[in-house]
């Protein structure tokens, strides 16, 4: 099964308290209506939200705006952020503060073993090959169509994947899983479905229709990796601030995620890596695990 039990609460399992805990999800009582709903007032907010740029436009457009700092003490307060992990500055917009950078120290860099590339809610997949591996309530989810390209896709049909959801409140850069060279990016234009799970419960396939960059990069010791960088609702902007041709150490920036929601999909060639069967379990049991940028995913 892919993504987790049809529950209408989130259940994460918060890697370093070893706890389950419920997310706090901004708008769940929209998102459930909007997409499990099947009334025509359901139908039409999911073409509205999904296939509108405007609307993202409007929030983006929004949250960069100097009043919108008045949201941001109160988003802080609500999600109990612990603003000592980021740098100090003064935020000119909400923006500002949601693309805000860590300070070093506070995401220590695991020696020898791939890392977690984001902050986030995360699923690990170590065969791809397996039947199932992308299977919800009757969906199963592409990789040719998710990636575009079924030469490219065929890279990766028998290797491992990390799915790494970053919430709203999550810190919203991305990193390098390993020391790698960039060879390529390019973007695949799509819609802003959100990647919420109460959203992929019901639509597994928005993953391959919403707006997303591919960034391809060889590792000496894991060979081909493949990250598919996704947008959803509000999230227009994915900046990728690698460049190509260049080499950088795992835990380097790869990019950002401006205002909202999103999502970084890692795909890695078979048998180059073998996660944690620790984190593979929580899977294997519906459940994202909470874990932050740096977190080692191998087993010592």
């Amino acid at each position: 099964m892919f993504f987790m039990k049809d529950k209408k609460d989130i259940q994460l399992f918060d890697y370093a308290t070893g706890k389950i805990i419920a997310e706090k999800t901004p708008l769940s009582g929209c998102l459930h209506f909007i997409y499990t709903g099947d009334s025509i007032s359901a139908s039409l907010g999911r073409k509205f939200l999904s296939g509108n740029a405007f609307c993202s436009s409007i929030a983006g457009f929004w949250m960069k705006r100097a009043w919108s700092r008045k949201y941001i003490a109160p988003f802080i307060k609500n999600h109990n952020i612990d603003m000592k992990d980021f740098k100090e500055t003064k935020y000119g917009s909400f923006n500002d503060f949601f693309i805000r950078e860590i300070k070093p120290e506070a995401r220590p860099i695991a020696e020898k073993s791939i890392i977690a590339p984001c902050d986030g809610k995360h699923l690990f997949f170590d065969d791809l090959s397996e039947k199932n591996a992308f299977y919800v309530k009757g969906q199963t989810l592409s990789l040719a169509k998710l990636i575009g390209d079924e030469t490219l896709a065929s890279l990766y049909k028998n290797g491992s994947m990390i799915i790494s959801r970053l919430a709203p409140p999550d810190y919203h850069r991305y990193h390098f899983p390993v020391d790698a060279t960039v060879n390529k990016v390019s973007l695949i234009p799509g819609a802003l479905f959100s990647v919420s799970p109460i959203a992929l419960r019901q639509m597994v396939n928005v993953l391959t229709e919403n707006k997303r960059m591919l960034v391809e990069m060889t590792s000496k010791k894991y060979g081909n990796i493949l990250q598919v960088v996704i947008g959803a609702t509000a999230v227009g902007a994915i900046h990728i601030t690698a460049k190509k041709g260049c080499s950088y150490k795992k835990g380097e920036e790869l990019g950002y995620f401006s205002f909202g929601g999103s999502m970084v999909i890692t795909l890695f060639q078979n048998n180059r890596t073998s996660f944690s069967k620790a984190l593979t379990d929580q899977t294997k049991n519906h459940i994202e695990i909470q874990m932050n940028m740096g977190t080692a995913l191998e087993d010592a």
